[in-house]
């Protein structure tokens, strides 16, 4: 998402990132900082740092933070439980 951003940093985009991790679970919101990019830029992992290097200096990582949100939600499971009850309820689905 950062490199589309540091592509496309003019347009009106918003960037959602939904993740599940069982412990987190409908807490909502987690608030990425400046630091935490930074952080995540300044990888020394080879396989990332290519991709982080090209973009290290060269993007505004605050307004970035400001167009960014990272939401915990619930499994892909229950995400598709729940759609096909909801289906099934408006008569879409049946199985």
């Amino acid at each position: 998402m950062l490199d589309h951003f540091a592509r496309n940093s003019n347009a009106n985009i918003a960037y959602r990132l939904f993740a599940y991790f069982p412990d987190k679970v409908d807490t909502g919101h987690f608030p990425i900082t400046v630091g935490h990019i930074e952080e995540i830029l300044a990888t020394t992992n080879a396989e990332l740092a290519g991709y982080t290097a090209r973009l290290r200096g060269k993007v505004d990582i605050e307004n970035f933070v400001r167009r960014f949100t990272l939401e915990f939600g619930p499994s892909m499971e229950r995400l598709i439980g729940d759609a096909e009850a909801k289906l099934t309820s408006c008569g879409f689905f049946t199985g």
